[in-house]
């Protein structure tokens, strides 16, 4: 999966992202305090910045991948 597009204001959300190669938008929510797009994934940082989640493609479904943090970065 690799995020090819985001349409919305990333400050705030819902957000809808295009996916892979079938080029269908998906609906992306879940509380954040920031999001960030890299070069193959969509990112987000709880809204009391004690945890790191990483949008699996499915909408609503984001694995937690790390722990605190002040901001987000990415390398495209």
């Amino acid at each position: 999966m690799a995020v090819r597009r985001a349409h919305g204001n990333l400050a705030a959300g819902p957000h809808r992202c295009r996916s892979g190669a079938d080029n269908i938008w998906a609906h992306v929510r879940g509380p954040a305090t920031e999001f960030a797009i890299g070069a193959r994934h969509l990112y987000r940082l709880a809204p009391d910045r004690g945890s790191l989640w990483q949008w699996d493609g499915t909408g609503e479904t984001w694995p937690r991948i790390g722990g605190p943090a002040a901001a987000l970065a990415v390398r495209r």
